[in-house]
């Protein structure tokens, strides 16, 4: 998915939550997530050297957990995805059961989506601000 941060303010925080598929059928599965300046990118070692350490992760998500995003000042976190002002991104996400960090080339669907026939999440994004 496409968006642009907008006038995101410096220590804004937000994140991204999930809820089982709510449709027969589909299995939750665990996924990688990233958010990058290229569509579909989980190269973690190139996203981590042009973003931060934040921006790649595998979900082990809880109710408590999510994925969670912010403003310049997050850019060297770990645990979070800093974003800078008014630009585009991607959020990306793929079903696997590979660990961020595998290399591209390398990353396999996770093997319930095809049993099932399909992989499916719900998601609630909170910590909005307007741009």
């Amino acid at each position: 998915m496409e968006f642009n941060s907008g006038d995101i303010p410096s220590g804004h925080q937000g994140s991204i939550i999930l809820e089982v598929p709510q449709f027969g059928g589909a299995a939750a599965a665990t996924k990688m997530w990233s958010i990058s300046r290229c569509p579909g990118d989980f190269n973690k070692d190139l996203i981590d050297g042009e973003m931060g350490p934040g921006c790649v992760r595998r979900d082990q998500f809880t109710f408590v957990e999510s994925f969670r995003w912010g403003g310049p000042d997050f850019i060297a976190a770990s645990d979070r995805c800093g974003l800078e002002p008014n630009t585009s991104y991607y959020l990306n996400l793929i079903w696997t059961q590979d660990q961020a960090g595998t290399p591209p080339a390398q990353i396999t669907q996770h093997p319930m989506c095809s049993e099932f026939g399909l992989c499916g999440t719900n998601t609630g994004i909170s910590g909005l601000y307007t741009p």
